[in-house]
């Protein structure tokens, strides 16, 4: 579930425009592949089959549209957590905070392009305020 900042007009069009049949999960490809500012919205457009309107129409900027990424990564997340917490909690799993660390790690570490991404999402909120944020 995409989890939107409310009240900014870009977190409006992006939220929108991943309801579009997941094409910023394409689009995650081509970020976690080159990263984001070597990302030509040309190469967004070519793998997620959105015109350039199109494109524009629903993300106001690349940025826009890398933090309807990092907002929807961010909440698939902590759902994955929270359903894995869930699943220990049932079967009485010691969840001292070290072990659960443990029993999580996978969560975060997965296929080689979230690992990737991940990483594009980090260093882009280190450098961008606004994306810290978030």
């Amino acid at each position: 579930m995409l989890r939107g900042r409310a009240g900014t007009e870009g977190s409006r069009r992006a939220t929108a425009g991943y309801h579009a049949g997941c094409a910023p999960c394409r689009a995650a490809l081509v970020f976690a592949e080159v990263g984001l500012d070597a990302a030509s919205v040309e190469a967004i457009c070519e793998r997620t089959g959105f015109t350039r309107g199109a494109f524009y129409s629903n993300f106001e900027t690349k940025d826009a549209l890398m933090l309807a990424l990092i907002e929807r990564v961010a909440g698939e997340k902590i759902d994955e957590v929270a359903e894995r917490v869930a699943v220990l909690q049932a079967r009485g799993e010691d969840l001292e905070p070290g072990a659960l660390v443990c029993q999580l790690q996978d969560v975060a570490f997965e296929k080689k392009q979230g690992i990737l991404l991940t990483s594009e999402i980090r260093t882009r909120a280190m450098r961008d305020p606004r994306l810290a944020e978030t």
